[in-house]
């Protein structure tokens, strides 16, 4: 199973990017609780605000890598920059 991140922002000020599991000993939270207030673009104690990072539908880095340059080629070959 993949992790999931969260940006995490404390009074509007970007902290970073972490883990469901990172915040629950960060923050001293429970696991849901990142998800639920994201969802409900609700704060956590007032004061911290949390946005889902959208991981590319569960793609590796490698097949990320791989899909771009098969849509990178089909847009040159359109525009005559390939053959």
């Amino acid at each position: 199973m993949r992790p999931v991140y969260y940006k995490v922002f404390d009074q509007g000020r970007y902290m970073g990017t972490y883990t469901a599991t990172e915040l629950q000993t960060m923050l001293h939270c429970g696991r849901q609780v990142p998800r639920e207030c994201a969802a409900d673009c609700r704060r956590y104690r007032g004061r911290y605000n949390f946005v889902l990072v959208n991981d590319s539908a569960g793609l590796s880095l490698q097949e990320l890598a791989k899909a771009w340059d098969i849509e990178r080629l089909r847009i040159l070959r359109a525009a005559g920059r390939i053959t």
